[in-house]
């Protein structure tokens, strides 16, 4: 995942972090398809496709990550209004820094709580 926001810089990475049991195991990147640095958007195809693999390997969605490529990683007033589902939690990398920083958030509607995050290697 982190290397991932560093080969698409300066735009935005996002993909979908997954595993069993709340333990992340897995990044499935999807394109990005915006053409600005600073947002990003995913064809329902893309997205449609990444939950196939991560359902064929027998993993569930823990979490929709994606970066920011120059600000902190704090959720924007667009990532909440976007986020698809409160059960599914958001993290975002940072590459505003010289190492990336990464936060975790547990999103309800328009309001949002930093929570640990615990990634498998």
């Amino acid at each position: 995942m982190i290397q991932a926001g560093l080969q698409n810089l300066p735009n935005e990475t996002c993909g979908f972090l997954s595993g069993k049991y709340n333990n992340i195991t897995t990044w499935t990147e999807m394109k990005n398809s915006s053409t600005t640095p600073n947002s990003f958007f995913i064809k329902k195809e893309f997205v449609e496709e990444a939950l196939k693999t991560i359902e064929i390997i027998g993993e569930e969605v823990i979490a929709l990550a994606h970066s920011h490529p120059t600000s902190n990683p704090i959720p924007s007033y667009l990532d909440l209004r976007s986020h698809p589902d409160s059960t599914v939690k958001m993290v975002i990398v940072s590459y505003k820094y010289k190492n990336p920083l990464i936060k975790c958030y547990d999103i309800n509607k328009l309001t949002y709580k930093e929570v640990p995050i615990y990634v498998n290697k």
